[in-house]
């Protein structure tokens, strides 16, 4: 049996199991849940996707899914960590920055009867702490992360000290190339940039509502600098967009010791949530894909995503001719991109 073979067989075996999955689990954070029912609703289409994403991991890590040591980062619910384990990866730890995910993970795999090895809360460096003196991981894989995170050459550059022959694979739905993805990613920064709260259309936006981050950055430079003028703190909140709060203060500084104002944004709308730094939906093309990548001494593999055709409902039949057009025309119609980094091909 192939590689590929291995992960296709565990897809169905995997979805049957899920179903025996409650998403009202008691002791479950609330916005945990409501993700976790949406990933239960659709069950088959995300199992396919953590086989796609698998599967890319595979043809680029050289040794055997038996001997493989896998982090699912920013893993939300975990079930992309969780379905690695079932499909026999030698160790998986599952990893996010929120301590409710981590918990919603673990309760996910104790209802399946699935043992991950470690559950870690906190970004890269605690990652990267976590694991300075146990076996390092080979791979890393990740849905829906890879666009929030604030400085990925930072990322890429921890990921490198940790194991230079890491093998990376995210998937991400800011899909530049899709005219219809991107449309919707600007709405969404645009709301959150200076309206914040929840797009009423958006029933997994957070847990939390933030405030308009341009008025965060406003609150920030004015807490730090009351002796401005409005109007210069309103230059400086524009100025500052896509900023976290230590980079705002460091240009309201420069500012006020030099009376320097740097160049705008040059991306019209992606802006990130000053207190966190998490990016809304962080609209990046593949080739600055690829200088963040080549910079960091990785080589970047993208392949194109799938639509939803697997619910077996009007939607989900609608949706195989967009496949279809996924085939063959390629990046401007997939719904997602997926992103292998690795410093060689090894076969």
């Amino acid at each position: 049996m192939s590689r590929s073979e291995k992960i296709e067989s565990c897809i169905i075996p995997f979805v049957k199991q899920l179903k025996s999955v409650d998403a009202d689990v008691a002791g479950m954070n609330n916005y945990c849940k409501t993700y976790l029912f949406h990933l239960l609703q659709h069950s088959r289409y995300y199992t396919q996707i953590y086989a796609h994403v698998l599967t890319i991991l595979l043809t680029y890590c050289a040794k055997d899914m038996e001997s493989i040591i896998l982090v699912d980062y920013g893993a939300g619910n975990g079930l992309l960590g969780i379905f690695a384990k079932f499909c026999g990866f030698k160790k998986v730890y599952i990893n996010d920055i929120n301590e409710n995910f981590t918990k919603a993970a673990a309760q996910v795999a104790e209802k399946l009867g699935i043992t991950p090895d470690g559950f870690i809360t906190g970004n890269m460096d605690v990652l990267t702490d976590y694991f300075r003196n146990k076996e390092k991981p080979d791979a890393i894989t990740g849905t829906d992360v890879i666009e929030h995170v604030y400085s990925l050459h930072n990322m890429f550059r921890d990921l490198k000290s940790l194991n230079e022959n890491m093998v990376t694979v995210f998937t991400t739905a800011a899909n530049t190339n899709n005219w219809f993805k991107v449309r919707a990613i600007k709405k969404q920064q645009l709301f959150d940039e200076y309206t914040g709260g929840a797009m009423p259309e958006n029933t997994l936006s957070g847990s939390a509502h933030s405030p308009a981050f341009f008025n965060t950055r406003k609150a920030i430079i004015q807490a730090a600098n009351p002796d401005f003028k409005e109007e210069e703190i309103t230059l400086l909140a524009k100025v500052t967009r896509g900023m976290i709060k230590d980079d705002v203060l460091t240009v309201a500084a420069r500012y006020h010791t030099h009376n320097n104002i740097p160049a705008p944004p040059s991306h019209p709308s992606n802006t990130c949530d000053p207190l966190s730094g998490s990016w809304a939906e962080r609209l990046l093309t593949i080739d600055e894909y690829k200088h963040i990548y080549k910079s960091a001494g990785f080589e970047l593999k993208q392949y194109n995503g799938f639509y939803n055709s697997y619910d077996h409902t009007i939607k989900s039949w609608l949706l195989k001719p967009a496949n279809w057009l996924v085939n063959m025309c390629g990046k401007n119609f997939a719904p997602f991109i997926t992103l292998a980094g690795f410093k060689k091909i090894n076969y």
